[in-house]
């Protein structure tokens, strides 16, 4: 989602209970507005932060399936391969034709992990 949909967090590592991190959550710029519903949405943000998530796709007219946040909390993100991670969840999705990852390390992981094409929105490569 960030990178992707929306720009990326410029900060820090935020926290559970980040102010501005909640902020910015709620006020980041759209990058790419989709036309048609995506099947999925996989986010490496945590679950405290769901509420914010989807009032954010709602206010952008963002239609999407599932909406998959792998980890819980930062404390359950921490030391995390979140690329592994959103691999899981492609992977278990039979139906899913394409990942799009703006992270070119990710993407990569991604791709390794599940032999599926992945798009790098970051450097605009096919991997497949």
């Amino acid at each position: 989602m960030d990178g992707v949909l929306c720009g990326d967090w410029p900060g820090a590592d935020p926290d559970d209970s980040s102010d501005n991190y909640a902020r910015w959550l709620e006020t980041v710029t759209p990058r790419i507005r989709p036309i048609l519903k995506l099947r999925g949405i996989v986010t490496g943000r945590v679950g405290t932060f769901r509420p914010q998530t989807e009032a954010w796709l709602a206010r952008h007219g963002v239609q999407y399936g599932r909406l998959a946040m792998p980890f819980a909390d930062i404390a359950s993100r921490r030391g995390q391969d979140a690329g592994a991670a959103k691999a899981r969840i492609y992977v278990d999705d039979r139906d899913a034709t394409l990942f799009v990852e703006s992270d070119a390390r990710q993407a990569r992981r991604i791709f390794d992990l599940t032999r599926r094409p992945v798009l790098c929105t970051d450097t605009l490569e096919m991997l497949q």
